[in-house]
């Protein structure tokens, strides 16, 4: 599995370019960006989520609560989802699926768990959490 010096020697950068890469933190030429990038995905580099938690890095999931009932509409659900995931995965995202009966318990739980999920809400009907 390859590291980030890996990908650093790839993109013949320095460890810390590769990092601001892929952070966004600092600003990085798109040249360098691009060759970085490369580097990554010839590599199939991903980063070490419990890494990027000790350094207060965001962990890029989002939870989506949508309660799956017996009158739902399966294909407009299914579309929904399926959309949801593909724009969280462009972005650098990941989806939590909650899909309990009780969402606002299922938030909580969420959110007592992780304190850095964000939490969307779909088809709850009005009540405060």
């Amino acid at each position: 599995m390859a590291g980030i010096k890996d990908v650093a020697q790839e993109a013949g950068v320095s460890v810390s370019t590769v990092s601001y890469a892929l952070s966004g933190k600092r600003s990085i030429s798109a040249k360098t960006t691009d060759k970085v990038m490369a580097a990554v995905e010839r590599l199939g580099y991903t980063p070490d989520a419990s890494a990027r938690k000790m350094r207060g890095m965001r962990n890029h999931i989002f939870a989506l609560s949508a309660p799956i009932r017996g009158d739902i509409n399966q294909a407009k659900y299914n579309a929904y989802f399926l959309q949801t995931a593909w724009q969280a995965k462009n972005r650098g995202y990941d989806v939590l699926l909650l899909t309990g009966e009780d969402a606002v318990a299922d938030i909580r739980r969420c959110a007592g768990i992780r304190r850095d999920v964000a939490v969307v809400a779909a088809g709850l009907q009005e009540r405060r959490c």
